[in-house]
């Protein structure tokens, strides 16, 4: 008996010994394949190594390109559209450097992980059926879906999804940010803030204009308009102003400016002449996307690996 205890006793240390040599041995290979990984993304960055093996891992690890607002930019998209815009230069004899193609896809793979943050904030959606519909009205201008799919592979190298998702689907998300308005409502919903600490009371009026509004001429003078008769503002901001009471303040006022917040200081009527003194708080609505989206850009916290 005591035998057979000594004996598994004996079991139990080499078990205990092998199960430390295999976790050893387990974390050296995993230690192994991460400094294999990270030289093969530092190659990327610094030595632009474009092979089977390095793609493959770029692949399957999300070695960035750069970021936008935590979201990354993966090094494996940017070397494929890289590849892909390379090919389209070659192939219309554009005099590009591949510093200058580099720039410019990184820059695309910025601008469209922005957009798709705008997107997500106010729900638009891109859906398959507005990607096929673009493809399709390309399609309907050759007349042809062969010649189509001829041109995108002789061009960029690509099959016709591959085209869409890299570059039709940025056309389709800036069209349909477009046609939500999104500038529109990111001014009211901006203005409704603002009237909100208006109504509020914290900040006097004259502060919060000082603060928040985007009319440089009153601003600077807490909002102040001094005094006023009719025909002098646009039809919406007369038709709130004169129906309001002294001390009175509006809901939030649209026109063609942007959203008005407005509060009517004195009233003088002189025989059939009517005068208002009246400050206001605008929230200006930006009617280009252009701009709008660049201003919005801005404000987000991007990385960019590939260039300066």
């Amino acid at each position: 008996m005591e035998k057979v205890k000594k004996f598994a006793k004996n079991c139990l240390m080499v078990i205990k010994k092998t199960n430390k040599n295999i976790l050893i041995m387990t974390l050296l290979v995993i230690v192994v394949l991460i400094c294999a990984f990270g030289m093969v993304g530092l190659a990327s960055y610094k030595y632009d190594w474009d092979n089977k093996f390095s793609n493959a891992v770029l692949k399957v690890l999300p070695i960035p390109a750069g970021y936008v607002e935590g979201k990354i930019i993966k090094m494996s998209d940017f070397k494929e559209e890289v590849k892909g815009v390379t090919q389209f230069a070659v192939a219309n004899d554009f005099d590009v450097t591949r510093e200058q193609v580099e720039k410019d896809v990184i820059d695309k793979l910025i601008l469209q992980k922005a957009m798709e943050k705008l997107a997500k904030e106010f729900d638009v959606t891109v859906t398959p059926e507005d990607l096929d519909a673009a493809v399709q009205s390309q399609i309907d201008q050759l007349e042809n879906a062969d010649e189509y799919a001829e041109n995108v592979e002789k061009y960029f190298g690509w099959d016709v999804e591959t085209f869409k998702q890299n570059i039709i689907y940025i056309e389709v998300l800036r069209d349909n940010l477009i046609e939500a308005g999104i500038p529109k409502k990111v001014a009211e919903e901006k203005a409704q803030k603002v009237l909100a600490k208006v109504n509020k009371g914290k900040q006097s009026f004259e502060e919060l204009a000082k603060e928040f509004s985007d009319d440089p001429g009153s601003s600077e003078n807490g909002g102040d308009l001094g005094f006023f008769g009719k025909g002098v503002m646009v039809e919406a901001f007369e038709n709130a102003v004169f129906a309001l009471e002294v001390g009175q303040i509006s809901d939030l006022v649209e026109t063609e400016f942007g959203y008005h917040i407005i509060k009517v200081e004195d009233r003088r009527v002189d025989g059939e002449n009517e005068q208002v003194q009246a400050s206001h708080i605008l929230i200006a609505s930006e009617n280009d996307f252009a701009v709008f989206f660049e201003d919005y850009k801005n404000e987000l916290k991007i990385k960019n690996f590939i260039s300066k």
